[in-house]
């Protein structure tokens, strides 16, 4: 075991160098004046618990959070519709970025998710639909607002939009293109009538002009969780997994590479690839399942205690770090 955290954390991300690891907590996972948590740092590799430093979130809770390539800056967006920037190594609190809503002039866009482009020029921020105040939220019309900002100084570089809300996002690494998954209604055919249900997509787009890039084939999911995207390290895949499906493209035309068989995997809560583009692990409550990238077979189980909130592959793809909602925090070798 690398160290143990605190259980039930909300998010958890790792700094670039893998040896911090970012966790949030709070009683509600929502907005509240009173809503009261904590944004932690442990270091790893030490063989116990080692808090590096601490924040208190008073009044909001975090939703996602990005580390900066160099591992200088995390972001984190908020339930109060803030993306609250900090020192990661300090604790040194930077700043709040509150972006307004183009449709609504004076009130702010609610944020969902947050990326850093691998180059480390841009940082992105999605959320804010871009509706009426009285739009239905099933309308599958409804749009949200990704907006790209300079990194170094957080000033508004680009806007535009995509269908749905968005719940994840991925730089490619070149960071030219960016992949974005959305939750959005999608119809159904129920009982011989047409009805709305809960679904999400996949798509692409160009970092730098906002149109969307080659269609992804399938890329819609009825009753779709979302809980990772991932690019290979030369961009050339880009995978996904829903809540019963996993899918790799070919990011070159948008072709399915592969479609991992990951049938019981008891709801994955997290995902990762392995920098060699040749290993597929997928988290969920039955542990840790790996599949060839390739051909979508299963290669090795993992068996967890706890269900597997965060996963990553090392730098050197020997080892895969896993943390679990009881805050267990290990390490495995890969065969």
């Amino acid at each position: 075991m690398l160290t143990t955290i605190e259980p039930r954390a909300d998010f958890i991300t790792l700094s670039p160098d893998q040896t911090l690891l970012f966790a949030s907590y709070s009683k509600q996972k929502s907005y509240h004046p009173h809503n009261q948590g904590w944004l932690k740092v442990w270091r790893l590799n030490s063989g116990h618990s080692l808090l590096v430093w601490e924040w208190r979130l008073s009044g909001y809770s975090i939703n996602q959070m990005a580390v900066s390539p160099d591992g200088q800056t995390l972001a984190a967006v908020c339930s109060d519709a803030a993306t609250r920037l900090w020192h990661a190594q300090t604790s040194k609190f930077l700043r709040a970025i509150r972006p307004a809503r183009p449709d609504a002039p004076g009130k702010r866009a609610p944020a969902t998710t947050v990326a850093y482009a691998p180059d480390g020029q841009t940082l992105a921020i999605g959320g804010g639909v871009n509706k009426p105040a009285n739009a239905d939220p099933q309308d599958p019309n409804s749009q949200s607002m990704i907006q790209l900002l300079s990194a170094r100084t957080t000033r508004l570089q680009h806007t535009f939009f995509v269908l749905g809300d968005p719940a994840v996002m991925r730089f490619a690494p070149d960071s030219r293109r960016i992949a974005i998954g959305c939750y959005t209604s999608i119809e159904n055919q129920v009982a011989g009538r047409r009805a709305w249900g809960a679904g999400g997509y996949v798509g692409l787009w160009d970092a730098a002009t906002g149109q969307q890039g080659s269609r992804l084939q399938k890329s819609e999911f009825y009753q779709m969780m979302v809980p990772g995207l991932f690019f290979s390290s030369d961009g050339s895949v880009l995978g996904a997994v829903g809540a019963e499906l996993a899918l790799l493209w070919n990011v070159a035309d948008g072709s399915i590479r592969t479609r991992p068989n990951i049938g019981g995997a008891n709801r994955p809560g997290s995902v990762a690839l392995s920098g060699d583009g040749k290993l597929v692990a997928i988290g969920s409550g039955v542990g840790i399942r790996i599949y060839d990238a390739q051909s979508g077979e299963l290669q090795q189980t993992l068996v967890a205690k706890g269900y597997i909130t965060f996963i990553a592959f090392s730098r050197d793809n020997i080892h895969l770090i896993a943390a679990d909602f009881q805050g267990a925090v290990r390490s495995w070798q890969v065969k």
